[in-house]
């Protein structure tokens, strides 16, 4: 089974029989949409890379959208007032022996004007 950390959907990705190469480069597509979207703050698009409820865990905290609506909302409300856009600072599939379909990724805000 193919899982991504996040939950990033938006491609079937639950094959058990998909090359691991195309698994990686699927998740990578989806997570690349989710950033496009993101960027133009496109609330449906955003959304159409989710699952909802979405549930998220950092750290210790576990956070629970139930539905698409107040995502993007609480996203602005974590990001601060002069977020302008996130980008991958860095994004490689984990290495064994984690499952080999979890992928890690770092993002980076920039202010308005810096990036």
């Amino acid at each position: 089974m193919f899982a991504i950390l996040h939950g990033f959907t938006g491609l079937t990705m639950t094959r058990n029989n998909m090359p691991e190469d195309e698994a990686v480069t699927a998740a990578l597509a989806v997570m690349d949409a989710h950033i496009a979207a993101l960027n133009s703050r496109e609330q449906s698009a955003i959304a159409a890379t989710l699952h909802f409820p979405h549930i998220r865990l950092s750290g210790s905290a576990l956070k629970i959208w139930e539905t698409e609506d107040s995502y993007f909302a609480d996203f602005l409300a974590r990001a601060g007032g002069d977020w302008h856009h996130s980008a991958f600072a860095n994004i490689r599939p984990s290495a064994p022996p984690v499952p080999r379909s979890i992928l890690t990724r770092k993002s980076a805000a920039s202010p308005l004007g810096t990036g």
